[in-house]
């Protein structure tokens, strides 16, 4: 039975183990981030959403999402008009309000959703999103005239016990030469680790869940073997479909 390595968070690995599985593969999973969100800027979002001076919010990740819907649920933050989303993973994990009112989770990236928000220009933005959140959203809203306020919610670090994690599934049941990666911190974590295991990049197969990880993995100096067109558990699916 092929194997395959799920570098994500816990939660995520179990959802598209769900959609793996059933392919004849075998999933293993490690975390490579540690993610840890900051409460006095939920309360600040609370303050910003509650103001009525942001014509709309953007949200591109779970995390993200997460701080939006503890700022509705707990501390009785009213929710723009219009919420825009990337993935649908992340439009799933706001506050029902917000998912009711959400556009744009079939952009699939940053770049797409930029389009969609330009060419409706809905007015000053807010965008509550982690510390090492790429500029590319919303330095190109800037550029057409998009006001857009940035406000870091949570912070992601790499996983101290990834290196423990990694070596322990190479001394049980060996490292799948087939990994997924989630995220570009995720690659800049993992690959010193994998590197330090000896892991053979020559002869892996290096699969990424979007464009902007797939760009990490080459800076590595390493082939990305295939990119999901989506970042959903089918997207990761038809990667192994596809390809042989």
């Amino acid at each position: 039975m092929a194997s395959v390595l799920l570098l994500a968070e816990e939660e995520t690995a179990r959802r598209y183990a769900d959609k793996l599985e059933p392919m004849q593969l075998r999933v293993e999973s490690a975390r490579p981030l540690q993610i840890r969100q900051i409460p006095e800027a939920v309360q600040q979002l609370a303050g910003d959403l509650n103001s009525s001076r942001f014509a709309g919010l953007i949200v591109t990740s779970a995390r993200a999402a997460a701080a939006v819907k503890k700022a509705v649920d707990q501390l009785k933050a009213r929710v723009p008009e219009i919420v825009y989303a990337v993935g649908v993973s992340s439009a799933k994990s706001l506050p029902e309000v917000a998912r009711s009112r959400c556009v744009g989770f079939e952009a699939g990236n940053a770049n797409a959703l930029a389009n969609l928000i330009m060419a409706e220009a809905p007015g000053p933005l807010l965008f509550p999103c982690g510390n090492l959140a790429s500029d590319t959203l919303p330095r190109k809203l800037e550029e057409v005239g998009c006001s857009v306020k940035c406000l870091t919610v949570y912070t992601t670090g790499p996983n101290p016990d990834l290196s423990d994690d990694l070596l322990r599934l190479q001394q049980t049941c060996g490292i799948p030469p087939t990994v997924v990666f989630f995220s570009p911190s995720g690659v800049e974590y993992s690959i010193p680790i994998l590197k330090t295991l000896g892991f053979d990049f020559d002869c892996a197969k290096l699969l990424a869940i979007g464009p902007s990880t797939e760009e990490q993995i080459k800076k590595f100096g390493l082939k990305c073997w295939a990119t999901a067109c989506e970042p959903t558990p089918q997207g990761v699916a038809t990667l192994f479909e596809n390809k042989s």
